[in-house]
């Protein structure tokens, strides 16, 4: 259920507000094609529920740019279904897990300067991080819900993931997780398996 819902129809879209949500109700925020929303260091989101970059309630993917410059404090997780998902702040998604949902269009970028995330990271679809900033990851990062996943690394200053990579979310399902692209990648956590028995092998590529 969607509480607070600000879909972008044009450049330049802003919002300064602050936006509450509560128990079973994200908040939504997206953008259509060729358009553009932008949370201002202001407009800080807080609540027990959710985040969902989309256009829709339910299915429909984000096909714009979504800023994100204030540091947050919802209760639960952000989902990023699709378009470009700019973080102003290194706190910006809360302290909870960041999902990649199913899809192969979602773009992360490190805005103004390099970030820092703390967030866990569930990467369920193939995404590209790009921009001109580096990300430094320090929360686990886990390939998920499909037999093969792609990190694509195109951003300047590339990635570091210092939290332990796990190969796939479940000991009874190996997956693969390919990362390539242009830009440099530093993996200075621990790669296993999983994070349940680990003793069903998952290449990386």
């Amino acid at each position: 259920t969607t509480a607070a819902c600000v879909i972008a129809n044009a450049t330049g879209t802003g919002v300064t507000g602050t936006i509450t949500n509560s128990s079973g109700f994200t908040t939504l925020l997206g953008a259509t094609l060729g358009n553009d929303l932008t949370l201002s260091s202001t407009a800080v989101i807080s609540g027990t529920a959710g985040l969902r970059i989309g256009v829709d309630g339910t299915t429909g993917d984000n096909v714009g740019t979504v800023t994100i410059n204030s540091s947050n404090t919802y209760g639960v997780g952000t989902q990023l279904d699709g378009g470009t998902l700019v973080l102003g702040n290194n706190s910006a998604l809360g302290t909870n897990t960041l999902t990649l949902s199913n899809s192969t269009s979602s773009v992360l970028q490190a805005g103004g300067a390099d970030r820092t995330l703390a967030n866990n990271i569930v990467w369920g679809g193939s995404g590209t991080l790009s921009g001109t900033h580096a990300f430094t990851f320090n929360g686990t990062f886990t390939s998920s819900g499909s037999n093969s996943r792609t990190l694509t690394v195109s951003n300047t200053g590339g990635a570091t993931l210092a939290g332990n990579v796990f190969l796939s979310d479940s000991n009874s399902s190996a997956r693969s997780l390919e990362i390539n692209g242009i830009s440099a990648v530093t993996i200075s956590g621990v790669i296993t398996n999983n994070n349940v028995g680990n003793t069903l092998a998952s290449p990386l590529t």
